[in-house]
């Protein structure tokens, strides 16, 4: 992915923001709850040796709440997943068998924000999550004649995982709706875009 195309999303996503003028609505309100669901780019399990047949993700999920002015903290959920082609072969009898791989990655993490700037409907933030990361692998394979040897093994693997944001961007679209881009690197990719909604919470120039 070239950066200018991430620069120009960036962009994109701040001006989208001056849609909604007739909106005066915060995007940092003490107290408020957010929920985020979005992607990241790239998926890096395509990347391994012979697995940019198919994948899926990554999508991301997660609360987080707002701790005064400057800090967020909450739990994000990320999943991907990535599969080789059906390998199809014959062995010196004459028997066709044929097997896959799947991968897949999963991670639970706790997610704290830093805002350093904030103006009405955008804010811009850096962040750092850590926590749980479990990937998956798996193996099928089939004789391809009477499915006698058919058999499949799946192994778990744990460890622990993280994901730094260097520079995100927040922006208001609709009162309680916006969405949310930001830039770096770690276990859930290089970019992550998606759609949030804040609750909750009390802004000073909301009426009570």
């Amino acid at each position: 992915m070239k950066i200018t195309n991430i620069l120009t999303g960036l962009m994109l996503l701040t001006c989208l923001s001056s849609f909604a003028q007739e909106y005066d609505d915060e995007t940092i309100i003490p107290g408020s709850i957010t929920i985020n669901a979005g992607t990241a780019f790239p998926n890096y399990l395509k990347f391994l040796p012979e697995f940019s047949g198919k994948s899926v993700g990554p999508f991301l999920l997660g609360a987080q709440y707002q701790i005064g002015e400057k800090f967020s903290l909450g739990l994000h959920y990320s999943y991907c997943k990535a599969s080789t082609a059906m390998y199809v072969e014959t062995d010196n009898l004459g028997n066709s068998f044929s097997y896959k791989f799947d991968v897949s990655l999963n991670t639970v993490f706790i997610n704290g924000d830093y805002y350093w700037f904030d103006i009405n409907r955008i804010a811009l933030y850096s962040g750092l999550g850590f926590g749980y990361a479990q990937v998956k692998a798996s193996v099928s394979f089939s004789d391809n004649a009477n499915h006698s040897g058919d058999f499949s093994y799946t192994g778990l693997a744990s460890t622990f995982g993280w994901q730094l944001r260097l520079i995100g961007v927040k922006a208001n679209i609709v009162k309680g709706f916006g969405a949310y881009a930001d830039l770096g690197f770690g276990w859930n990719g290089i970019l992550e875009v998606g759609l949030k909604y804040t609750f909750g919470g009390k802004s000073e120039d909301r009426p009570e």
